[in-house]
């Protein structure tokens, strides 16, 4: 087991994580459920990782809780919008917060403000940036 966050033991290496990205050339959400439907009927995942900057893609969890057995992650890595986020963009961040709103699933940020962009008031935990930055800071490229 590794010790990941905290003082709890998230993962065990031996098991199988999938980390769905979002270049996988779906351009529709029925061929995005479909491919997904195939992938977590035809496999068994012990975790389903999401690395996301907002809820806009939140389909990809919906599937995910909708047809496998896997725990699932969702990794928060924004502590807001960017500035050139669309209207849709902003639209589908909150309906998938209402739509995953009961669904079960360990809520992971980069950090405080990531995990309250992205989960609100609910609990989560923060898994801080493996690299310190710092020791890079005078570094020029």
């Amino acid at each position: 087991m590794v010790d990941t966050i905290g003082t709890k033991n998230v993962f065990d290496f031996n098991q199988t994580v999938l980390e769905p990205t979002s270049g996988d050339g779906a351009f529709t959400v029925y061929i995005l459920e479909e491919r997904l439907k195939n992938v977590y009927k035809n496999n068994k995942f012990d975790y389903i990782h999401f690395n996301i900057m907002d809820f806009s893609c939140f389909e990809r969890i919906l599937y995910a809780h909708r047809y496998s057995n896997a725990k699932l992650i969702v990794h928060s890595h924004s502590s807001g919008f960017f500035r050139k986020s669309s209207f849709i963009t902003k639209a589908l961040h909150n309906i998938g917060k209402i739509r995953l709103k009961h669904i079960n699933y360990l809520k992971v940020a980069c950090g405080e403000q990531a995990g309250k962009f992205m989960f609100g008031i609910n609990k989560f935990d923060v898994l801080y940036n493996g690299i310190d930055f710092k020791k890079f800071k005078e570094l020029s490229i």
